[in-house]
């Protein structure tokens, strides 16, 4: 659909998403202790419980609809793009290239998320690779 692409990751996405606390007992564990059993209650979403890709997409999309007027254009390109914490999508030049990024990272960055990790088919100064093999959604691909 695009001569450049884009993809990118959140670090640390599922981390960055509290549980409300009358919600923890849900999420709750037991260790052996000294005295019998201690319980644990985590106060984040956890990475692999069956919920948690779509949390972190519903804060995704929440996010992007509440973002100013003026990244409403990126906003709704992001809705589209995101494959749980991966960012994958495209441009037509390298000026829409330096701006999409710029303009991603600063709708991410009001949600507390951060973008990372931006792999391109073209150099370009936010870009961290732009040559070689990378594997997007475990599939290989020669940028």
């Amino acid at each position: 659909m695009f001569p450049i692409r884009i993809s990118a990751d959140i670090e640390k996405a599922f981390l960055m998403l509290s549980v409300a606390p009358k919600d923890r007992d849900f999420i709750r564990f037991f260790s052996p202790g000294s005295e019998g059993q201690e319980i644990y209650r985590h106060c984040r979403v956890v990475f692999g419980v069956c919920s948690s890709p779509y949390l972190l997409n519903i804060s995704l999309i929440h996010l992007l609809e509440n973002c100013p007027p003026e990244f409403k254009e990126i906003a709704q390109k992001m809705k589209r793009s995101f494959y749980v914490d991966n960012l994958v999508c495209g441009v037509y030049n390298t000026s829409e290239l330096e701006h999409f990024i710029e303009q991603a990272k600063c709708i991410m960055n009001k949600g507390f998320f951060k973008l990372r990790g931006f792999e391109s088919n073209v150099d370009c100064k936010n870009v961290d690779k732009h040559s070689g093999d990378t594997s997007v959604l475990r599939i290989i691909w020669n940028l």
